[in-house]
């Protein structure tokens, strides 16, 4: 799962950049700007998976992100 998580996150990283500067022709300011939201999310969201973490099973946060993940890679 580690492996497969690594190489999601590591793949997403260089891949959407890429995918958005040639395909989409944005420069690298614009490109920059799409994808700060999603690091903005993440910043947002480790404060609030810290408190779910004592209330919530770590199991089900893990295949919730998963699932998520997944949903936002395909579209």
């Amino acid at each position: 799962m580690m492996y497969m998580l690594g190489f999601v996150l590591y793949g997403s990283t260089v891949l959407l950049p890429l995918f958005v500067q040639t395909i989409l022709r944005y420069d690298a300011l614009t490109s920059g700007l799409v994808l700060s939201p999603g690091g903005i999310l993440t910043l947002i969201s480790m404060p609030i998976v810290g408190f779910l973490l004592s209330k919530i099973q770590p199991s089900r946060l893990v295949i919730f992100g998963f699932v998520v993940g997944a949903i936002g890679l395909w579209r």
